[in-house]
């Protein structure tokens, strides 16, 4: 694949629809197995049978509907996005289909969503990790969480 094909409009429709059907598939099937799930697991949590989850890891399949989509991302506790993209966007997505790339977070694994760690209270104070902290905590580089978990740790280790 050269961008000179990219200027046919055929081709670009062509492969826009197959990297969509692949892509889908891949992705489906990557996120399955990082969960540990089985096509018969998946299939019960969609309310879907097995040979179906079988069909739609296929990336000759190409008959996705949105609805089909939410339920999966609900199953998997993910979310789903339809968007328009320009071609440029899919050409470099193509060369992303790795595991790795596929691969996303459920929410209890979001680190957008991860709860910040408890409050420590202790002698009628509360200390927090630093960047969050309300009182009692000297402040240090909130950009390294791992400063926060020392300061906490420290603190009970001397609390005791």
């Amino acid at each position: 694949m050269s961008k000179a094909d990219w200027q046919e409009k055929d081709y670009r429709d062509s492969f826009v629809d197959s990297f969509l059907d692949t892509r889908v598939a891949l992705q489906l099937r990557t996120l399955r197995e990082a969960r540990g799930l089985t096509q018969g697991q998946l299939a019960a949590r969609c309310g879907m049978k097995q040979s179906r989850i079988s069909r739609m890891e296929d990336p000759n399949y190409g008959s996705w509907n949105i609805r089909t989509l939410e339920r999966l991302a609900a199953a998997l506790d993910v979310g789903v996005t339809v968007r328009f993209v320009s071609f440029g966007e899919v050409f470099n997505d193509s060369a992303k289909l790795t595991k790795d790339a596929l691969d996303v977070p459920s929410f209890d694994a979001d680190p957008e969503f991860i709860r910040p760690m408890n409050v420590l209270r202790f002698e009628g104070r509360e200390y927090r990790p630093l960047g969050t902290q309300q009182t009692g905590m000297a402040s240090a580089d909130s950009t390294r969480p791992e400063a926060a978990e020392v300061a906490i740790l420290t603190l009970v280790a001397v609390a005791r």
